[in-house]
């Protein structure tokens, strides 16, 4: 009788609590629903060619899948020319995988969605990498919505995010450099890039958990009480014993590239744009941003996977003469020392064409500890259509002589203009680049032996002059000055 009556009461409560839960799963599944749902954003995604010879519709030729994942949200998804697009997708810290038509992984990076916030995605293919025989894509990482409706190039291990209100800053080695709209610097230590200094960021691993009630703060998968294992507490790549190391340095020990440009002295366009025999100008700006002097900076050119050769920008006030067995001066193209601009001209012979169209070109600085700025890239692109000569350049016996002379101004006590007499043992092309001009010019006499280019040029005020000689076997020749 009272096990009968006890197995009643058990199946009264099983039927109550069946009930109950019956009733207000929907309800707590809803309720949890629309908490996540009132913490998330939208996400738009889209893949971009920036490749001329590529045919804008080569999403139509080659599949791509897209993977996105983090904490309540994980989707795998094959991306067209049309892209794509979630709504409630929850506050997090994402990792993004895109995967080629052989599941090949081509790129990863990860990405914050802020709540109520449109985050848009646009992964750009950039070049390829020659530094390997297979010749991989690069791909890069535009970001808009999320840091204050700003926008963030994603480089791999470094960023650049140019915010709404005008400050631009560079995101490597866990420190932030940036300049406001005055160009004021300033720095601060930010592992996870979210605008926020670590030491007011209550959320390191931006999954959306105060640090506070964080089970889990490395955002690894594994929670805190069983994580015996991770040295990387907060999943920047950098182990926590250098992390202290670098705070207690002080910040900013890492060199930064600001900026760089290439300029083709010839045609006075940005870009690798040009013809054999034009000059080429790289200029980069670098910060020492608190750390040690720079001690150098070194580019290297690779093609078909190995380094064909290498160069290294001077911020020496063109001083240097980088080849003295050649006649006259070969400058860098630098003009003022020790001002954290690096400079260097490439004059387009047919060892350096070849060597550089296609090729990628890694460029890095270093300050005197060893500390390395973050690896920028330059993509020469390809120039197939450019007919190229089959003979060997006899340039440099078919120069004479060179002579340029300077006369100053008396009151100001700068140059101010320039006379220039080159004897050729035949007509070449020969051209001045002065005050953002090239002129060719023309041959002032001819005999037997000899053919004469002369001319005299007036310097508005103080800059670069550049004499280039070129042959029809792709033979450059260049000398330069840099006139105060």
């Amino acid at each position: 009788m009272i096990s009968r009556l006890i197995l009643t009461k058990n199946n009264s409560f099983i039927i109550y609590l069946t009930l109950f839960l019956a009733i207000n799963l929907p309800l707590l599944a809803n309720s949890y629903s629309q908490a996540i749902k009132e913490r998330s954003g939208s996400l738009q995604i889209a893949l971009i060619s920036n490749i001329p010879d590529v045919d804008v519709n080569f999403l139509e030729v080659e599949t791509f899948v897209l993977e996105v994942e983090g904490r309540h949200f994980k989707r795998t998804k094959k991306i067209g020319k049309e892209g794509l697009y979630w709504q409630d997708v929850p506050e997090n810290l994402y990792k993004l995988k895109l995967y080629n038509s052989k599941q090949k992984l081509e790129f990863t990076c990860t990405f914050i969605v802020k709540k109520g916030q449109k985050t848009q995605l646009e992964i750009h293919w950039v070049g390829n990498d020659y530094r390997t025989p297979a010749k991989p894509r690069i791909w890069i990482l535009r970001a808009a919505g999320g840091w204050g409706q700003g926008v963030r190039w994603n480089y791999g291990s470094w960023q650049r995010t140019f915010r709404a209100d005008g400050k631009v800053e560079t995101y490597h080695q866990g420190i932030v450099f940036g300049r406001d709209h005055k160009q004021r610097v300033y720095s601060r230590f930010d592992w996870d890039n979210d605008l926020i200094s670590d030491l007011d960021d209550r959320d390191d691993d931006n999954d959306g958990i105060y640090d506070s009630t964080d089970r889990d703060d490395d955002n690894d998968g594994v929670e805190d009480s069983k994580d015996t294992l991770d040295t990387d507490d907060d999943n920047d790549g950098m182990i926590n014993e250098l992390e202290v190391r670098d705070q207690v340095l002080g910040n900013l020990q890492y060199p930064i590239i600001e900026s760089y440009t290439v300029l083709n002295l010839d045609s006075r366009t940005k870009g690798f744009i040009a013809n054999p025999g034009d000059l080429l100008k790289l200029d980069f700006k670098i910060n020492e941003a608190g750390g040690r002097p720079i001690d150098k900076m070194i580019c290297r050119v690779f093609n078909n996977g190995t380094q064909s050769f290498h160069f290294q920008p001077l911020d020496d006030g063109s001083l240097e003469d980088l080849d003295e067995e050649l006649a006259g001066r070969q400058i860098s193209g630098d003009l003022i020392s020790s001002d954290g601009n690096y400079s260097m001209i490439l004059p387009l012979d047919m060892l350096v064409w070849r060597a550089i169209y296609p090729s990628i070109i890694t460029c890095k600085a270093l300050n005197l500890i060893g500390k390395e700025s973050q690896e920028v890239f330059l993509f020469p692109g390809d120039s197939k259509d450019q007919p190229l000569p089959n003979s060997s350049s006899q340039l440099y016996t078919q120069i004479d002589s060179v002579g340029i002379k300077f006369f100053k101004n008396e009151l100001e006590n700068r140059a101010e203009k320039v006379d220039l007499e080159l004897k050729l043992k035949k007509p070449l092309r020969v051209k001045v680049y002065l005050d953002q001009r090239s002129i060719f010019l023309e041959p002032t006499k001819k005999t037997l032996k000899f053919t004469d280019y002369s001319d005299s040029f007036t310097m508005p005020q103080a800059g670069l002059f550049f004499l280039s000689v070129a042959d029809d076997d792709g033979g450059v020749f260049y000398l330069g000055e840099k006139v105060n």
